[in-house]
């Protein structure tokens, strides 16, 4: 419930004074109807708009357009440029993150034209943030290194602190936790050395969070703690209630003790009541709801979860149109209390909303209620719709969010699988017989996948050939036929081995699933090896297909200037789940705008292929890095550093050379073709570029890529 308040205290942007709120804005009018100047009117209404950022969007919006619009008249390109940042706000506010970015595009441009720095600064903070909430998490990192690159050069300070806890959510989302954290302890330090305990006040908090997002409560209790400390000394009120939200989830989550946490919450509505900080108070009373029913008092949770909902009924008179989430409180509610009528009413008003506003995890969460609703009341085809939707939403989740996607899905279903037993062992055989319909056809599928792949290689055998024979001597014939004969060999090994055996794994599997003579976790048990075989193998058969090709025909080679900090982020993004599984960390080590010239795609596949080949063989707790860094003059070389188990001398020597390269399990058992690196090399030299290596072993392994800087 609270994350958004996590947020705030990250990104926080109104200053101490929240409390006097309306006597600004009723100074800030004053002002206006006294103005002789028409800049000067642009100046005071555009700080209106700025001063209803987070009141009305309404009125914000009304400032800020008599603020363009005058601007425009009179040719003031200052007023301009502050009208369009401060309106893109009012359009992040409201989600419309495209009308946003256009305003911050267009505020750029004036900004860099007047060169004016700290305008610049300001903006591309914003788009940061707006990239950041759009999940696009490269764009959010290179605006915010901009801003880092500037405020450095001008001294600004606050704005560095600022920026280094922005940086350090963007990580934090990306599930890189040791460089967020690294990030916060920077705003910190910045700030003690300041002085600035407010400020400090936000790193601390940050940090706090972030340990009580991977359960370690000691050092977040410490931490927030501080940070608490801080905002009293500091005077800031509305600070330190956040402080006491967070303590009190911790506490509950600790010791369940409502008599213990719901006097901090208390205390922090009548410190919201005071800055007539509704939308802080709504959020509280929802808080409180969800303990209520963690500990089994619906009623009580209903009556606060309403609450809130009158509260936001409150402010959507002045213009509030942010999801309603307390809905969400009260379908949990009436989940709970076994009326599942009424839980529905309030699951399809948010999913409707999410979806109307292209919050997928929301709208997610509300289709698995509903699911789980229908369920209860015995209609299996509404909950199956809902299941379904359930799926098609959370495809579009990153890897981070779908793992607790389901693990909800999986708390929630063993809170309630007892009553529903004996209704859910009919559905299931529907389900069991529709599964088992669904594999056959994937075994279908990739059986005419096999047969390609033979047909390919027997292409790829006779054209080659032919060539031979057409183009060279006798003794080149020999050689080429040898090596013809090796890619045979291999291809053939690899459907022998490497394909036959998952596709009879997957038969036999089938086989005892078709004898239903197995319980319900057996089944689930079953699929889920018969889901992970068919994974493993499709990705065979991809390596394999490309490989194939290339022997064919070759590649189509593109160059074009590559952005590599992007590249590298989009691909690590990709291993999250494999990072969180070995507890491994990943490490850049790339100047934002560092390029290269390649093909894009083909470079892509090299740095997925060796970022998945250290995490193979790094054991749990170590590190991957990746680095990009001038080598030569013209000369770009790109790192990827692990601190594996290594290599040999001999195995170094056999990794390039496609009659003696071999494949080797990861430290888990994973299974590759060891036709990875052969196209990886082939690939970077299409680029005109090379590929090289370095290892000891027990030490680990570098791959270095160098290619020709931009």
């Amino acid at each position: 419930m609270y994350k958004a308040l996590g947020v705030a205290l990250l990104l926080w942007i109104a200053p101490a004074h929240i409390f006097s709120q309306q006597k600004e804005v009723d100074s800030l009018r004053e002002s206006l109807a006294v103005a002789t100047s028409d800049t000067a009117r642009v100046v005071r209404m555009a700080a209106l708009c700025k001063a209803f950022w987070y009141v009305s969007a309404d009125s914000a919006l009304h400032y800020g357009d008599k603020a363009l619009k005058l601007s425009e008249k009179i040719a003031y390109p200052y007023g301009k440029a502050l009208c369009y940042n401060n309106i893109g706000v009012v359009h992040d506010n409201a989600g419309d993150y495209k009308r946003s970015v256009e305003y911050y595009a267009w505020a750029l441009a004036i900004w860099e034209k007047l060169g004016d720095e700290q305008g610049t600064v300001r903006t591309l903070n914003n788009l940061g943030g707006t990239y950041y909430l759009r999940a696009d998490h490269a764009k959010a990192l290179e605006n915010y290194f901009k801003v880092v690159e500037i405020s450095k050069r001008l001294q600004l300070e606050q704005q560095l602190s600022t920026t280094y806890n922005n940086i350090g959510l963007v990580y934090e989302s990306l599930g890189n936790y040791v460089q967020a954290m690294d990030y916060y302890l920077l705003s910190v330090k910045l700030d003690e050395k300041r002085g600035d305990l407010s400020s400090m006040a936000f790193g601390l908090g940050n940090a706090g969070s972030l340990y009580k997002t991977i359960g370690d409560h000691e050092k977040a209790l410490a931490l927030l703690t501080q940070a608490l400390k801080n905002e009293d000394i500091a005077g800031d009120m509305y600070g330190a209630a956040i402080c006491k939200i967070h303590i009190a989830q911790i506490r509950f989550e600790e010791k369940k003790d409502t008599a213990l946490v719901l006097p901090m919450l208390y205390d922090a509505i009548r410190v919201f009541e005071l800055g007539r900080e509704n939308v802080s108070i709504m959020n509280a009373y929802s808080e409180i709801g969800d303990i209520y029913r963690k500990v089994g008092e619906i009623e009580k949770a209903i009556f606060f979860h309403e609450k809130g909902l009158k509260m936001r009924a409150l402010l959507q008179e002045d213009g509030y149109d942010a999801l309603p989430l307390e809905m969400m409180g009260l379908a949990k509610d009436y989940q709970a209390a076994k009326k599942y009528g009424e839980s529905n009413g309030y699951a399809a008003t948010v999913f409707r909303s999410a979806l109307k506003a292209g919050e997928k995890k929301a709208a997610l969460d509300a289709a698995v209620i509903i699911s789980q609703n229908h369920e209860a009341l015995g209609d299996v085809k509404a909950a199956l719709h809902f299941a379904r939707e359930a799926q098609r939403l959370s495809d579009g989740l990153s890897l981070l969010e779908n793992a607790a996607v389901f693990e909800n899905l999986k708390s929630n279903y063993d809170n309630y699988k007892t009553t529903l037993e004996n209704d859910a062992l009919k559905r299931n055989e529907a389900v069991q017989s529709e599964t088992i319909k669904r594999q056959k056809a994937q075994r279908l599928s990739l059986f005419m996948a096999l047969g390609a792949i033979a047909i390919i290689a027997l292409l790829l055998f006779l054209n080659n050939r032919r060539k031979q024979l057409a183009n060279r001597r006798l003794e080149q014939q020999k050689q080429e036929l040898k090596a013809l004969n090796a890619v045979k060999d291999k291809i053939l090994s690899i459907i022998a081995h490497d394909l036959r055996g998952p596709l009879t794994t997957i038969e036999g599997l089938m086989t005892v699933m078709e004898a239903e003579m197995l319980t319900r976790e057996e089944q689930k048990t079953m699929i889920g090896r018969i889901s992970a075989t068919n994974t493993s193998t499709l990705e065979t058969l991809d390596t394999l297909l490309r490989w194939a090709r290339v022997q064919k025909d070759g590649e189509h080679t593109e160059l074009t200037p590559v952005g590599i900090l992007p590249l590298v982020l989009r691909t690590a993004e990709l291993f999250s789940e494999d990072l969180a599984q070995k507890k491994l960390s990943i490490h850049y080590e790339i100047l934002p705008g560092t390029r290269v010239m390649a093909d894009e795609n083909q470079l892509d596949f090299v740095l997925r292929n060796l970022i998945a080949n250290a995490l193979k063989f790094t054991p749990e707790g170590g590190s991957v890095t990746a680095k990009a860094m001038v080598s030569a003059p013209g000369k770009i070389d790109i790192v990827i550093a692990d601190t594996g188990v290594g290599m040999t001398e001999e195995q170094m020597g056999r990794l390039f050379n496609p009659e003696t390269h071999f494949t080797t399990r990861g430290l888990l058992g994973e299974k590759g073709t060891g036709l990875g690196l052969l196209l990886c090399k082939e690939f970077v030299e299409n680029s005109l570029g090379t590929l090289s290596v370095k290892s000891k072993v027990g030490e680990g392994t570098e791959f270095i890529v160098t290619l020709r800087a931009v």
